[in-house]
């Protein structure tokens, strides 16, 4: 039984969380004895592995004021655990990876979970410490990449190539299927009309997503598509957000925009929707909610940034970041496929799915880099 210690930035609803939180869930439990420390605190999802039967450990470093206490609370649990493998996950959990395995003597693995972050959506400071790390590289085993945008694009920054390797985020295809009823279900709860064109996007509000670009291709879209909606999910993604609202009704969209907030339902929402749409602009390496539509069999009109286009092929649209008048060019083509143009496009995206990205075997190749570094 090989003690695997994750450690991660934090445990919130993000990409990034939930892969790892999937990770969890499918790991060989008779070969791997896994636990989490949180630098940033336990999080939402923290009950959910903890419900695994895996330990979870707050650090406490919620501020800058917290490191020093962090760091001995850190370098304590690891001498408690006595982990065979470190896990770094997310930019700061890959400096405290790299940090606990010096002062343990523990192979280190990093996790990068982005291709770029961008200085204009993203803390100075993570940018500042995403570049610093290159200098450290020599110290995991292994560089774990969900990209190979992600890859390229670190390697560029002076991270070792030689200690670098691609493994793609997975996903449960039991939980993303396609569904008659649950797509009967929610249209019902949110009072949308079976002749109904829906596009749905579904991330935390957050300038690196670009909710607006979206919205301006939608208000483009509108006057020719009359019976269109638009979901909107995730956290900042609700009817609370003033900023969200204000964008929408600048663009007189508020009755076509749907703000659903947070929501544990993505399955469900997902089944329910006829096209996905990912208008991001920077920072995401592999997209969870590409994979996930993909998996449902609906297809995408997505923003080519990290591995997007590499991912979708020709299983949807792939169009410039910033760019409305692409976006809203390829979501009226999407719709003028009709809805078995639609299902038949969906049916290959999620063919390629199973055969490339499902969580089985992307867990698989995991327990094999774990393996073969013990």
């Amino acid at each position: 039984m090989k003690k695997v210690v994750f450690i991660t930035t934090d445990l919130e609803l993000g990409g990034a969380e939930m892969m790892l939180l999937k990770l969890l869930s499918r790991i060989d439990r008779d070969r791997f004895e896994p636990a989490v420390l949180s630098l940033a605190g336990s999080g939402r999802l923290a009950g959910q592995i903890e419900s695994l039967g895996i330990a979870v450990h707050d650090i406490g470093m919620r501020t800058g004021a917290g490191i020093a206490g962090g760091t001995i609370r850190l370098w304590r649990r690891l001498h408690e655990i006595k982990p065979d493998l470190i896990q770094g996950w997310m930019v700061h959990g890959n400096l405290a990876a790299a940090f606990g395995g010096v002062i343990t003597g523990t192979p280190v693995f990093w996790g990068v979970r982005h291709s770029r972050l961008d200085v204009l959506v993203e803390k100075r400071s993570t940018v500042l410490l995403e570049r610093f790390l290159a200098l450290l590289s020599r110290i995991p085993r292994r560089i774990v990449y969900n990209s190979r945008s992600g890859k390229t694009r670190h390697e560029s920054l002076g991270y070792m190539a030689r200690r670098g390797i691609v493994v793609p985020n997975g996903f449960d295809l039991d939980r993303f299927k396609p569904d008659e009823v649950f797509r009967s279900e929610v249209r019902r709860e949110l009072g949308i009309g079976a002749d109904c064109v829906v596009v749905g996007f579904f991330g935390r509000f957050h300038p690196m997503k670009d909710h607006a670009t979206l919205l301006e291709a939608v208000k483009m879209l509108r006057p020719d598509i009359p019976q269109l909606k638009v979901i909107l999910a995730g956290d900042g993604c609700g009817p609370g957000n003033p900023e969200l609202r204000k964008m929408i009704a600048d663009r007189n969209l508020a009755d076509t925009v749907l703000l659903l907030g947070p929501r544990r339902d993505v399955e469900r929402l997902t089944a329910a929707i006829d096209i996905a749409a990912n208008s991001s602009r920077a920072n995401e390496g592999f997209a969870n909610v590409i994979g996930e539509a993909m998996a449902v069999g609906v297809p995408c009109v997505v923003t080519d940034v990290g591995d997007a286009a590499s991912i979708v092929v020709d299983n949807g649209e792939i169009v410039p970041p910033s760019n409305a008048r692409a976006f809203s060019d390829a979501l009226h083509r999407m719709i003028m496929l009709g809805s078995d143009g639609r299902r038949e496009m969906g049916a290959r995206a999620r063919k390629r799915i199973a055969e490339s990205f499902s969580i089985d075997a992307i867990t698989r190749q995991f327990e094999v880099l774990y393996s073969g570094s013990l």
